[in-house]
Formats: C-alpha cells, structure tokens, sequence
C-alpha cells in the first residue's frame, strides 16, 4: 500500500437534485432515531427502496422521478442496512424494523416473514447471506444462522448459534466457509455450523471493533484510530502482514474500487494504491 494518497478531496462536489425526499415531512415521521436515520437506500428491482418509517414504512422509489412504486406503512426503522438476496427462491429483501427481522418481497414490498428480537433497542449490523442461509449477529443476541423454507419463508429456529463475534457496529464478511467479525478479537467461524475456529486478539492491530474487507484469503481492517491494517488468513489462523496510518480517527467504513483505497475521516477522502511500488 502507498504511504501516501493518490488523491485527497476536501470538499463536496454536487451535481444537479432530480427530485429529493424529507423523510419527516413526505412520511409523516414525528420522532427522529436517535442516532438518526442510519439505514442507506438499496436497490431492488430497479427501484431505490428507502426506510423513514411513519407513515411510509419500507418505501420503494423510481430512481429517475421519484415516484413512490409501493410501500409498507408503519414499519419503523432499526439503524441496519437492508440487503437485496434470494432465499428460500424469492428475492426479497431483508433486514431490520424496529421489533424485529423481517424478509420483504424485493417486487412488491408485501411482509413474508418476521423473526422477534430482544435487543437494546437497536441493532447495527446488516444481514448476511452464507451459503443459502441467513446470518445475523448484534451486541445483544450473537451470531445466528438461518434456513428457508419454500417460497421464501424462514424457519424461525436457528440452524445454529454462536456467542461471538457480536459487534455493536459493524458488519462480519463471509469468504468461502469463513465467516470473519472483528470485535474484542478477530474471530473466525465455520460458516456452516458457527464453530469458533479461532479468535485473535492482537493488542497492535487486531482488536478494536472496525469494518473488514476481504477477499481471497487476504483482509484489510480500518482501525478507528485510522490504520489500515492488512492480513491474511484461513481456517487455521490470521497473520497481520502490515498496517500504516491512512486517516484520522474514523467510523466510516473504507471501500475499494479497481486497485484504489478509498477512506475517510471528518476532514477529507482519502485515495490510496493499493498496487504494489515498482
């Protein structure tokens, strides 16, 4: 990785508003979360699917005018991002509202299924497909995976259970049969049973809850002291091959497109190499 930025943007560069929603005033929401509005649009279907909650619930948007294709009412937001997967053979998407998890069909926003949670009243980390099942995990509740029945309908009782890795925060990423969440450790699970494989707990790196990338038995972790920490591993263990600081201190979760690094901190966004010096 580059020691230095191949580009830094320290402002905001807009294009021309095509049409905008205020989710108070279009869906009638009394009462902002108090973290906000946390859960970001998805796409489903050719539709921008946003959650307000109020009196829109689960709303679906055409992207180019705006125009609301459907919507769910009084289903109140949680704080995690929805993702679009097929399960059970109905795509539909899948995340949190206020009480519980749920499954929408992702064409026409009709409720398939809801699974109860007992949380502290929030829950941050988004769903995850492993496999053909549903993996979920919060500070409150742990690590959870889930089958389907047929015609998208989940079984309510989990496949299998673990108590870590539960982070507050952030997401774990599946690679292969590895499921990877970094928070107090890094720890691996088999991705089919949940078995821990191994945690690690590398006072240097590896410890603070932050979100991962990884891909091919290699991961890169944005600490939030701003370090980019890179690693490789499999089923037997971790070794941290390198870190250097790249940002601030952070929360925002880094992205990488065609060989760069993108990060960010409350100042600036930050590109970054990610091919090796010649």
């Amino acid at each position: 990785m580059a020691a230095r930025p191949i580009c830094v943007s320290r402002g905001v560069h807009l294009g021309k508003i095509g049409w905008e929603k205020d989710y108070r005033k279009d869906y009638g929401v009394e009462k902002v979360p108090t973290w906000g509005f946390c859960t970001s649009p998805v796409v489903a279907r050719g539709k921008v699917v946003i959650h307000p909650g109020g009196k829109g619930g689960l709303v679906a948007l055409d992207p180019e005018t705006g125009k609301q294709a459907w919507a769910t009412p009084d289903t109140d937001p949680n704080y995690s991002t929805f993702v679009v997967e097929k399960f059970g053979g109905v795509e539909q998407l899948v995340g949190y509202d206020a009480t519980s998890l749920g499954g929408w069909d992702a064409g026409t926003g009709k409720r398939l299924w809801r699974v109860p949670v007992e949380s502290k009243g929030y829950v941050v980390p988004s769903p995850l497909k492993v496999g053909e099942r549903l993996f979920v995990t919060d500070d409150s509740n742990g690590p959870r995976l889930f089958a389907f029945k047929a015609g998208g309908v989940i079984d309510p009782k989990p496949a299998a259970e673990a108590e870590k890795p539960a982070p507050e925060s952030y997401t774990p990423v599946a690679s292969g049969d590895i499921v990877l969440g970094l928070a107090k450790g890094l720890t691996a699970l088999d991705a089919k049973t949940l078995k821990v494989l191994y945690t690690v707990d590398d006072e240097r790196a590896l410890q603070d809850e932050c979100p991962l990338i990884v891909a091919g038995g290699r991961g890169l972790a944005l600490t939030p002291s701003g370090r980019a920490v890179c690693f490789t591993f499999d089923r037997k263990g971790v070794e941290v091959t390198g870190s250097t600081k790249v940002c601030g201190n952070t929360r925002a979760h880094p992205a990488v497109a065609d060989g760069v690094l993108y990060v960010r901190d409350g100042k600036a966004l930050k590109a970054y190499s990610l091919a090796p010096p010649k």
